[in-house]
């Protein structure tokens, strides 16, 4: 990755950064109906953001597209057992590991995108200050 490549994915980051901080920290935080998905919203972006950064950092085979696609369809998972926060949590980790799996690319790039992915997920989690999420299943 040539020095103007890099400074083209950090300013297109930067911008990215940005808007969700308008979105998410503005815009929805004014009428936050579920706090969970401020986390989801994050998750997904800098997620999807990492996984075509390094998907077009170099050569990526069709077949490997078709899995990831299998891959990413497991996110929309529908049970009680699953919280959006796992949901999130479940996305940022497939991404992590795509972008640590694909081949031929440049070491410091994929250490970057873990580092932003895991410190994005680190902002937007509120869940530090807040109790844990409880699930109540009512028996007729």
């Amino acid at each position: 990755m040539s020095t103007s490549d890099l400074l083209g994915t950090v300013g297109r980051l930067g911008l990215d950064v940005l808007s969700m901080l308008l979105l998410v920290g503005w815009l929805y935080r004014r009428r936050l109906a579920a706090p969970e998905m401020a986390l989801v919203f994050t998750a997904l972006n800098i997620g999807l953001f990492a996984a075509v950064t390094s998907i077009g950092a170099g050569h990526f085979p069709t077949g490997i597209g078709f899995g990831l696609f299998g891959l990413l369809s497991l996110v929309r998972l529908r049970s009680a057992a699953f919280t959006l926060k796992d949901v999130a949590y479940t996305f940022v980790a497939l991404v992590l590991a795509l972008v640590n799996g694909l081949p031929e690319r440049n070491l410091a790039m994929v250490i970057a995108l873990d580092v932003v992915l895991l410190a994005a997920v680190w902002v937007a989690d509120e869940s530090r200050s807040g109790r844990p999420t409880r699930v109540m299943r009512l028996t007729l």
